[in-house]
């Protein structure tokens, strides 16, 4: 039964690392205001944010790439559906997200960061804009992915074994 240090790889320790780094600019501007304001910075952190989430979900992009194209076009719709109601209405496609994320192990942060950076781009939203509600919407999709990680520790299940019963 692999213990739990086995269960992570050190990619998934260079991901976490760019998603703390991608969270930098929302952690300054709260102490410093304006950290996030730069069109440059912001990009660099969405772009920082979505390879984070990719590296996490890399090997459900292998195994199920047509399912995982799906995920993003459905993400990708809800947050069309939702945007107008930004902040709380992003409530939906995160949970939704992260309930896909630990019960099925479907890989949908990264579906979640792209399809609803995709949405916003299209819908004209500036990356400084769009930049809280995506860093909003991937840490609990992607602390999701830890848990499952966590909780199939010393199982001998691997991280695609779908959990419980096959119940939601």
């Amino acid at each position: 039964m692999p213990a739990l240090r086995e269960t992570f790889e050190l990619r998934h320790f260079l991901a976490a690392a760019l998603l703390l780094i991608a969270s930098l600019p929302a952690i300054l501007t709260i102490g410093w205001g304006g950290a996030a304001d730069d069109t440059v910075v912001t990009v660099v952190a969405l772009l920082l944010l979505n390879a984070s989430a990719w590296i996490f979900d890399q090997a459900q992009w292998a195994a199920e790439p047509r399912r995982q194209m799906l995920l993003t076009l459905g993400f990708g719709v809800l947050a069309v559906a939702t945007a107008p109601a930004v902040p709380y209405g992003l409530l939906v496609p995160v949970l939704f997200a992260a309930v896909l994320e630990f019960k099925r192990g479907w890989g949908a942060a990264s579906a979640l960061m792209l399809g609803a950076g995709v949405a916003y781009a299209a819908l004209g939203v500036d990356p400084v804009g769009s930049y809280p509600y995506m860093i909003g919407m991937a840490w609990p999709v992607i602390g999701a992915n830890v848990m499952r990680r966590i909780a199939l520790a010393g199982t001998g299940h691997g991280p695609m074994t779908v959990l419980g019963r096959g119940r939601w």
